[in-house]
């Protein structure tokens, strides 16, 4: 009687196991996946257009002494990057677990591909998220 009993307790152990597991090992594989596949644009990316974009809001901010408005960081960044979504935050977001001095500080997103790339000028950490 107990393997009778067992046997379909073990069938519903798995198959709630496999309703749980599978999208989430789904879910990371196509993050890893994603990761592995755009690991060299995402570094390019870094090097052509988050770092330049960050270095240009911080010569900004010392020439004029505030950091640049939505529309002069567009201008600039459509200018520059005409293929690439840069925006430039100069609040916390909701979401940000930290930042630096109000009005000194920034962070620059951009997207490209499944990612957003992020620069965050009060420790220069860089980082980035899967936008699946």
């Amino acid at each position: 009687m107990t393997r009778v009993l067992s046997f379909p307790a073990g069938v519903l152990a798995v198959a709630i196991g496999c309703l749980w597991f599978i999208p989430s090992g789904r879910l990371w594989m196509a993050e890893t996946w994603s990761r592995l596949g755009s690991s060299n644009l995402n570094l390019r990316t870094y090097e052509t257009v988050v770092r330049p974009a960050a270095d240009w809001v911080r010569s900004f901010r010392l020439q004029h002494g505030r950091l640049p408005g939505a529309a002069e960081f567009s201008d600039y960044a459509k200018a520059q990057f005409p293929s690439f979504s840069v925006v430039l935050d100069d609040t916390q977001p909701s979401w940000q677990r930290s930042w630096g001095r109000q009005g000194v500080d920034f962070m620059v997103c951009v997207h490209v591909d499944e990612w957003n790339l992020y620069l965050q000028s009060w420790d220069r950490a860089e980082w980035k998220s899967w936008t699946d």
